[in-house]
C-alpha cells in the first residue's frame, strides 16, 4: 500500500477519536449526543422518502412515455456538438429537482 492509501484509511477513524476525544473532554454525553442526532437524522430521511419517491416515479412515467426518447431526439444536435452523452438527460432532467434523485438516476444510467 502506498503512503497515501495508508493515510486515506487512517483517516476516519482518526477523526472519529478525535472527536470521542475531545467529547469527553467537554463533558459532552457522546452517547445521548449520537442517538438524539440519529434520531433527527431518521426523522429527516422518513420526512424525504415521499418526495424522493414522487421524483423517480415521474422520471419514470417521463421515460417510459416516450417524451425522454423525443427529447433527446431533439436536443441530440447540441449536445453532439457540446460532446455530452445523450444518455445524461434524464440526470440533467432530474439534476435541479433534487440532488439525491439524480443520483438514483444516474445509478440506473450507470
Amino acid at each position: 500500500m502506498s503512503g497515501f492509501a495508508v493515510f486515506s484509511a487512517a483517516l476516519l477513524p482518526l477523526f472519529i477519536i478525535t472527536v470521542l476525544i475531545y467529547g469527553s473532554f467537554k463533558g459532552v454525553k457522546i452517547y445521548e449526543a449520537f442517538v438524539t442526532g440519529a434520531r433527527h437524522g431518521f426523522g429527516v430521511a422518513a420526512r424525504l422518502v415521499p418526495f424522493l419517491l414522487a421524483v423517480f416515479l415521474a422520471v419514470g412515467l417521463f421515460r417510459d412515455s416516450g417524451a425522454m426518447n423525443l427529447l433527446a431526439a431533439i436536443l441530440k444536435p447540441a449536445l453532439s456538438f457540446l460532446r455530452i452523452p445523450v444518455d445524461l438527460i434524464p440526470m440533467a432532467v432530474v439534476r435541479p429537482l433534487s440532488g439525491s434523485a439524480s443520483l438514483g438516476v444516474l445509478a440506473d444510467i450507470l
